[in-house]
């Protein structure tokens, strides 16, 4: 059986214990919204499109600050060169975050309306440090 994260303040890996991870914070969160397993599919679709996005920005912006590299590097820099690879890396951003807000929009209309006052709330209660796994009865 899939389940969701533990701890609303803590990452899964050592390293990250004590800080704020809000990837895993929402598995914490989720966890107590008793979705159906239809909810539960399209929220791990939502969840594996935008881990597919955000892997494709990231290639694309390494690929961006390799040539901002070779540019800077050069005997005559071409600031043009460098300014529309700073544009470049902009634009990318930006798209990023649209895809992101699309998908936020899409989870909201998997989830009832109880569901997202729930998830609101226990998200408030988690930030202000009120129990490890925030109750939502």
């Amino acid at each position: 059986m899939f389940k969701f994260g533990g701890h609303c303040n803590t990452g899964g890996a050592p390293a990250m214990k004590g800080m704020h991870n809000f990837g895993h914070g929402l598995g914490a969160l989720l966890g107590q919204l008793d979705l159906t397993d239809e909810q539960l599919e399209k929220a791990a679709e939502l969840k594996m499109e935008g881990l597919g996005k955000f892997m494709q920005g990231k290639s694309f912006m390494i690929g961006l600050f390799q040539q901002l590299g070779k540019e800077i590097t050069r005997e005559q820099i071409d600031k043009s060169k460098v300014k529309d690879i700073a544009k470049q890396a902009a634009a990318k951003k930006s798209e990023f975050i649209d895809s992101m807000a699309d998908r936020i929009l899409a989870f909201a209309d998997v989830l009832t309306h109880e569901q997202r006052k729930k998830l609101r709330l226990a998200g408030i209660k988690c930030f202000l440090g009120l129990g490890t796994t925030p109750e939502m009865e």
